[in-house]
Order: C-alpha cells, then sequence, then structure tokens
C-alpha cells in the first residue's frame, strides 16, 4: 500500500530575501501550526511531515530562534517566536512539534487547545 503524508508547518515570512511582507502567514502564536496537525489526526493519517527544522530564512523554522526583537540585529529583519505579539521562549515550537506529534499518532488525545506552555521559564 502507500500511505499519505501530509505536510504542515508553523507559518511563512520571505520578507528578508524576496522583500515579502512580514510575517506573511503569521504563526498565530502557535496556533496556525497546532490546527494543522488537529485536522491531521482528524483525517486520521497518523503521521505528518513538519517543514522545516531549521529554516529561518523562510521563517518556516522550529529550532531554537530569537525570542524577541531585542536578540536580532537592528539593521534588518529576523522573525522572532514572539512576532505575533505573544512571548514565546526560543524553544516553544520544539515542544509543540512534540506535543503535534504525541496527537498525531494517537499516543496522545485529540486537543483543540494548544497544551504547551508558552515558557518553562522564569
Amino acid at each position: 500500500g502507500q500511505d499519505y503524508l501530509p505536510v504542515i508547518y508553523p507559518g511563512f515570512s520571505w520578507s528578508n530575501w524576496k522583500d515579502g511582507p512580514r510575517n506573511e502567514i503569521p504563526r498565530r502564536s502557535g496556533d496556525f501550526l497546532w490546527q494543522q496537525a488537529v485536522n491531521v489526526r482528524k483525517a486520521g493519517v497518523g503521521q505528518a511531515f513538519l517543514a522545516m527544522f531549521d529554516e529561518y530564512d523562510e521563517a518556516t523554522a522550529i529550532a531554537p530562534a530569537a525570542e524577541d526583537s531585542s536578540m536580532i540585529p537592528t539593521d534588518q529583519y529576523f522573525q522572532t517566536t514572539s512576532a505575533d505579539g505573544t512571548y514565546l521562549s526560543a524553544d516553544f515550537y520544539l515542544r509543540l512539534a512534540g506535543a503535534a506529534t504525541g496527537m498525531i499518532s494517537g499516543r496522545d488525545p485529540l486537543d483543540p487547545e494548544i497544551p504547551v506552555p508558552p515558557s518553562t521559564g522564569p
């Protein structure tokens, strides 16, 4: 047989390379990615490819990233984890990806609300 492997992603911005709009497809503080994971689970697929681990230039990275504008150069734009107005720790999207994996695979229950706190630190 052949399996279906949907692609889910946290958001998108090409503003630093192509002069596109900043935060073109907003991450909505993780909700954009989470709702895609919910839809995959509801479809009963059981798996998904999360794009991409370290694509900072397209703002699709889930690897740890700058949390706010104090952590990026002042002379150029880089999308931060808090670009949507909610403070999110540098590792938020890694933690969210772990929760999405558990839900999509069926290990964890379907949850329409993000079960991951914005930060685990002080």
